[in-house]
Order: structure tokens, then sequence, then C-alpha cells
């Protein structure tokens, strides 16, 4: 329910172009360098107000070890956010 809401939120309060999450997103995959930045925060039904970070849907090559198969030389949020899913499931 939480987590399901708090993402909801995420897309829909995001900016065309980049991938918003929230501070506990943020927090497990800063070390990627991905590009985010701090956007500010966003009110989220039933928790309040949730600082929210935003990156560019893309990132330079070097950013990450997930290529975009969309995008040659570029790293894609999304397929990070992907494996990291996948190893904590694995885990």
């Amino acid at each position: 329910g939480d987590t399901v809401n708090v993402a909801s939120r995420m897309e829909s309060t995001g900016v065309p172009g980049t991938t918003q999450v929230s501070a506990a997103v943020y927090e497990l995959l800063k070390g990627h360098d991905l590009g985010f930045r701090p956007r500010g925060p966003v009110e989220c039904k039933g928790k309040g107000k949730v600082q929210t970070y935003m990156a560019p849907v893309t990132a330079p090559a070097d950013a990450g070890t997930a290529r975009s198969p969309h995008a040659p030389g570029e790293c894609n949020v999304v397929n990070v956010l992907a494996q990291f899913v996948e190893g904590a499931l694995q885990a």
C-alpha cells in the first residue's frame, strides 16, 4: 500500500524527461552517479511532504553499468533501478 502510493505520487508529480524518486530510493542509488538533484518536497497522500530527487531519464555512459538498448552509450536510470530491485530479490 504505502510503497505503491509513494511510487504513484512520484510518477504523477514528476517532470517529463526525468525520473523522480523519494529520499529513501535516492539513498539506495546515490552511489551510482546518475545525476540526481534535489527537487524539494512533494505532498504524498497519507504521508505528508516527502523529499524528492530527480535525474534525467538517461545519464552519461560512465554513470553506471546498465546500458539502454535504445540509446547506445547512455545509461538508463530505469535500467539501474531494475538491476537494483532484481539484485535485492535474489538476495
